[in-house]
């Protein structure tokens, strides 16, 4: 199905360029000083990517209402670097597997931090705990329970603003 994962030595890389592909325990989140060198880049040299707020929109995190990923054997995946299989383009239709991500709270509801690269209590609640030392990409279902739901959804936000 999905990549196995495989241990990485570069300790020198964030948390959000070092997840793709690799699992270790000796990860670390994007520091602010990371942020706002990065905000500089984005500035001076008008780039984007997965750090930068809506990708120039205001809707916080991007993933799934923003973007996903689908990897060659068809799992879809919020982010790039959230190895959580959201379903299998080749086994249902890919509005109902939106539609299942969008039910979980962190891509259903307005973050306004890269969850991934920035928020330590996501870290571990759900990578350490759920996905490392796992099969990639893991089922949203092995990854996510029910207070994980969305409450408050993000287009229901946006259309009050």
């Amino acid at each position: 199905m999905g990549t196995r994962s495989r241990p990485c030595n570069d300790g020198a890389l964030p948390t959000s360029v070092r997840y793709e592909g690799c699992i270790d325990n000796n990860s670390r989140e994007v520091q602010g000083s990371d942020l706002y060198y990065f905000r500089q880049l984005e500035q001076k040299y008008r780039l984007f990517s997965h750090l930068t707020p809506g990708y120039g929109l205001d809707m916080g995190c991007i993933a799934v209402k923003g973007m996903f990923s689908v990897t060659q054997f068809g799992d879809v995946l919020p982010c790039p670097y959230m190895h959580v299989s959201l379903g299998n383009i080749f086994s249902e239709p890919l509005q109902d597997i939106v539609q299942r991500g969008l039910g979980y709270k962190y891509f259903g509801e307005r973050m306004e931090t890269c969850v991934i690269a920035q928020d330590r209590n996501f870290f571990k609640k759900i990578l350490e705990n759920k996905i490392y030392d796992k099969p990639l990409p893991v089922a949203c279902a092995d990854v996510f329970t029910d207070e994980d739901k969305t409450k408050i959804p993000f287009n229901t936000v946006m259309k009050s603003l």
